[in-house]
């Protein structure tokens, strides 16, 4: 998972404590899939055949989703709907999620777009990121002294890390570091933490009706 190793990211959970009391997590990743148009012409190509669990949750949701259990964990609660396609998978989708003392929302979609960001409000300021999949851009907005709308608001600090490498530099990197350090697992990318996020696409998967023939074949 390349954004949870990102510096950007790392620069967000260092800060996270600056917001204060958790309250919101929102995240989307909505991306028109080229595929998508060849689907319509009746040509079904590898994004939307179940027969290769494959789907928007599977491809793009993911990462709306893995950030979210790094920083806060396993949810309480997971309530999901969404499109799903004459194939079987899905399209797009929606998925709530309760915390103790906080929400959280992604959205994401094959089959339209969004420019929308990623946020995360806390009682003492918001943090929002360009876009979850490969973060360029990081900001913190304090929150203004309450003021029934009406008082000035604060500026917004660009706290973002230098992010010149490729967008897949620093997922390589910390691969060939675990390697070289005789590690099995990420502290980051933990087998826990990819634990929760396939038990959590798994339920989304169970209540919008989708299913793999993977989930059907035994193994021994």
């Amino acid at each position: 998972m390349k954004p949870t190793l990102t510096p950007n990211f790392r620069v967000l959970r260092e800060a996270l404590p600056k917001a204060g009391v958790i309250r919101r997590y929102f995240a989307s990743y909505c991306q028109y899939s080229s595929r998508y148009d060849k689907f319509k012409e009746g040509i079904v190509l590898n994004a939307f055949k179940p027969e290769l669990s494959n789907g928007a949750m599977m491809d793009i949701g993911v990462y709306t989703v893995y950030p979210m259990v790094v920083l806060f964990g396993r949810p309480n609660k997971i309530s999901a709907s969404g499109v799903v396609l004459s194939t079987g998978t899905d399209g797009q989708g929606a998925v709530n999620f309760e915390y103790e003392g906080m929400n959280a929302t992604v959205l994401y979609s094959k089959i339209a777009n969004s420019s929308l960001p990623t946020e995360i409000e806390g009682e003492d300021g918001n943090f929002m990121l360009d876009k979850i999949n490969q973060i360029n851009r990081l900001t913190w907005q304090a929150r203004p002294v309450a003021s029934s709308g009406k008082g000035p608001l604060t500026p917004v600090e660009d706290i973002s890390a230098v992010t010149d490498k490729d967008e897949y530099y620093y997922e390589v990197a910390e691969f060939i570091n675990l390697v070289q350090a005789g590690k099995l697992e990420s502290e980051v990318n933990s087998h826990e933490n990819s634990l929760i996020t396939i038990e959590i696409i798994d339920e989304v998967r169970r209540q919008l009706g989708v299913s793999f023939l993977a989930d059907h074949i035994r193994t021994i």
